[in-house]
């Protein structure tokens, strides 16, 4: 079985890091929240995957400044291990004893991804990584004949779509306790079963 897992807000709390970490940095180094407010207002409306240093750069930095900003926030990824939910370690291993192909499916940009997996130190349970800005759907598109497959997103955009085009494919909405994802209504989610963890996953997948 081929297990396509999300990254952020499934295996690590992307919430956690922007607001008790990410924007107290920006606030020290002398942006304003408006200031904050606007530049990831461009991100939004131009479409653009985000990235620290393209948000320091919008904002008229210095490069010393900059510099010593991602300096900082490459230190509390790593130290605080990309901010892990604690049972992903745990279920990843025991999903690769079970015999599963894991790969780790993760939408966002390039390098900021990248460092995020590196620190969270999960990435040698990963038999493949995929950081994209293409629609996950179509990766599945591509991947979806032959071994049966296992999708665990937070978005139930793209759950959505998946269940429409390859009902086939199992699917899992991720709403874990303390990340900005909703529950779905009773009756109303799109997927075939709602998590609030990973370990959850465990009593569908022999």
């Amino acid at each position: 079985m081929r297990i396509y897992l999300d990254f952020d807000d499934t295996l690590v709390g992307r919430m956690t890091f922007f607001h008790d970490y990410y924007t107290p940095i920006l606030l020290s180094s002398g942006s304003t929240q408006r200031e904050i407010d606007v530049s990831y207002t461009y991100f939004v409306n131009n479409q653009k995957l985000f990235s620290p240093k393209e948000q320091m750069e919008i904002s008229g930095w210095r490069e010393e400044k900059k510099e010593e900003a991602l300096f900082e926030i490459e230190n509390i990824i790593r130290q605080h291990r990309a901010l892990i939910f604690p049972d992903v370690v745990e279920v990843l291993r025991s999903l690769r004893s079970r015999g599963h192909t894991l790969i780790l499916l993760t939408y966002g940009q390039q390098d900021f991804q990248k460092q995020k997996i590196i620190a969270s130190g999960t990435a040698h349970l990963f038999d493949e990584i995929i950081i994209t800005h293409e629609d996950k759907v179509e990766i599945i598109r591509r991947d979806h004949e032959g071994e049966p497959i296992v999708f665990v997103d937070d978005k139930t955009d793209f759950i959505i779509r998946l269940a429409e085009q390859f009902p086939e494919v199992q699917t899992f909405h991720m709403c874990r306790k303390g990340t900005p994802v909703p529950v779905c209504e009773k009756g109303k989610c799109p997927a075939g079963h709602e998590i609030e963890s990973l370990e959850e996953l465990l009593k569908f997948i022999p």
